[in-house]
């Protein structure tokens, strides 16, 4: 690699879905551009994204989720897994779809007032909110020869200090399984949640809560 000039190497060890693959890069690229992430954590973070996506998918009844998930365990990384390839990011012009624990078992999910202007590449556009995500879901509505490309947000976050394993056993109805997955980090460091919104209200928040289990 060094004979190349790379000082690192991301790619996948067996043949995948480019459909797949473009949305495990696009994660990335969004850890290493608008959160500063290390290339190991940028990385980490797609790979539970691709794998929380399979979880909601197959909740919402939909088939065929093996291609994600060999996406997710298929990328791998050669290089050091602590390399920043870019400074802090600034604050964004825009603000994005963010969360943020509220209280015990409670994650508020923002959603900010601006969107960004609508994009279309026939038969498909989008219109979403700055920080969202896209990954193939679409919606055709009746007489409307467009297809609608459904936004979702994704978040990694730090799970609190007193955190432990019973803390999130079951997501409350309100971000059902039809709405959102989670999957919890297994050192317990960090929570990873995937919710679709069924539409997208500028201003909302957005509350998931967790029953705690027992023993």
């Amino acid at each position: 690699m060094n004979e190349l000039g790379c000082v690192g190497v991301i790619g996948s060890v067996t043949p995948i879905h480019s459909g797949s693959g473009s949305i495990l890069a696009h994660a990335l690229v969004n850890g290493l551009l608008y959160r500063g992430d290390t290339v190991g954590q940028a990385l980490r973070d797609a790979q539970n994204y691709l794998l929380c996506l399979a979880d909601l998918k197959a909740q919402r009844g939909m088939k065929e989720q093996g291609s994600g998930q060999r996406v997710a365990i298929s990328f791998r990384l050669w290089g050091d897994p602590e390399l920043a390839l870019f400074a802090a990011p600034a604050v964004p012009r825009d603000l994005p779809v963010a969360a943020e624990w509220t209280g015990p078992r409670e994650l508020t999910i923002r959603v900010p007032a601006k969107r960004y202007p609508q994009v279309r590449s026939d038969p498909y556009y989008a219109r979403t909110f700055p920080g969202s995500q896209t990954a193939g879901l679409v919606k055709k509505r009746d007489g409307d020869a467009l297809r609608r490309m459904l936004p979702g947000y994704y978040f990694c976050v730090t799970l609190p200090e007193d955190f432990t394993k019973d803390d999130l056993k079951l997501l409350l109805p309100a971000g059902g399984p039809s709405q959102a997955s989670y999957r919890v980090d297994p050192l317990g460091r960090f929570l990873y949640v995937v919710y679709l919104p069924d539409q997208e209200r500028p201003g909302e928040t957005i509350v998931l809560r967790w029953a705690k289990g027992r023993g």
